[in-house]
């Protein structure tokens, strides 16, 4: 009996603590996607990196018709 108490003690707190690693982990998730600061900066630096791909694209073409 005191085994299958202890064994039970042990799951449920292995229990609360997946618990409670998963809510930090999903409130670190919705904080990254859904906070605005963050969020404009990663679309700014997404925006510019397209634009700087498309650009050096577009150069590489100029380029080689010139």
């Amino acid at each position: 009996f005191f085994n299958v108490s202890g064994l039970g003690a042990i799951s449920v707190i292995k229990f609360i603590v997946m618990a409670l690693f998963a809510s930090l982990f999903i409130s670190i998730m919705m904080y990254l996607f859904f906070e605005k600061p963050i969020n404009n900066k990663l679309r700014k630096w997404w925006s510019g990196f397209k634009n700087d791909v498309s650009t050096t694209r577009v150069e590489k073409i100029e380029g080689n018709q010139l």
